[in-house]
């Protein structure tokens, strides 16, 4: 686990257009060094509550599946967790919704596709629904 750096959500959410898109793409490539904790509460106790209106978005999903094969400090990390609008019609709920749905022409709910996959594909993929719903 690497150990540094700025927090997603702390970065991203101060850089404006370009520097959340220079933040996403280094993201992508594995290159933002990142803090690992042993829980979701944990990593709140350390950054604080995402703020009015906000939440704290994991970028691959917690879910017991990928706590099981990635470990609670891949997925409660620094670069996997972001600030993002909350409520209704915001990119949080939009997001949540998409994952929600099922797939086209089959009855599996993309989010149990995407688990299916690896963390770095994961993580590309919640990358993806990020820009998708105008982050």
């Amino acid at each position: 686990m690497l150990v540094g750096g700025e927090a997603a959500g702390g970065a991203a959410s101060r850089l404006g257009q370009a520097g959340r898109a220079a933040w996403l793409g280094r993201a992508a490539e594995g290159t933002t060094e990142t803090v690992g904790y042993s829980s979701f509460r944990a990593f709140k106790a350390a950054n604080g509550s995402a703020g009015e209106g906000m939440a704290w978005h994991h970028i691959v999903e917690q879910n017991p599946s990928n706590i099981t094969k990635f470990g609670p400090e891949a997925i409660h990390t620094e670069s996997n967790l972001i600030k993002l609008p909350n409520g209704a019609g915001s990119i949080h709920a939009k997001i949540s919704g998409f994952y929600s749905s099922k797939m086209p022409g089959t009855s599996m709910h993309i989010r149990d596709y995407v688990k299916t996959l690896p963390f770095q594909e994961q993580y590309q993929f919640g990358l993806d629904a990020l820009k998708r719903f105008g982050y």
